[in-house]
C-alpha cells in the first residue's frame, strides 16, 4: 500500500491510502497542482524504498509505502 500525505509545520493536513502505485500518484499529482497552480511541473515520482517528497511554500507532499 502507498500513503500520499500533506504536511505543514510538522503536521500532517491530509492522509489517503491507495493499493496501487499509480493511483497514488495520480493524487499526489493532483494535490501538487492545486498546491502550485495546473501550469507547474509535475515531479517525477519513483516508487523505491526511499521517500518521494515534493516541498513548496513549507508545504511538503509524500507518497510512503507502508505494510499492512
Amino acid at each position: 500500500m502507498y500513503a500520499v500525505l500533506v504536511m505543514s509545520h510538522n503536521r500532517v493536513n491530509h492522509i489517503k491510502a491507495f493499493d496501487v502505485w499509480d493511483l497514488a500518484i495520480a493524487h499526489a499529482n493532483e494535490l501538487v497542482m492545486d498546491l502550485k497552480g495546473t501550469s507547474c511541473s509535475i515531479p517525477k515520482w519513483e516508487d523505491g524504498p526511499y521517500r518521494n517528497v515534493f516541498e513548496h511554500g513549507g508545504v511538503a507532499i509524500m507518497i510512503e509505502s507502508i505494510g499492512l
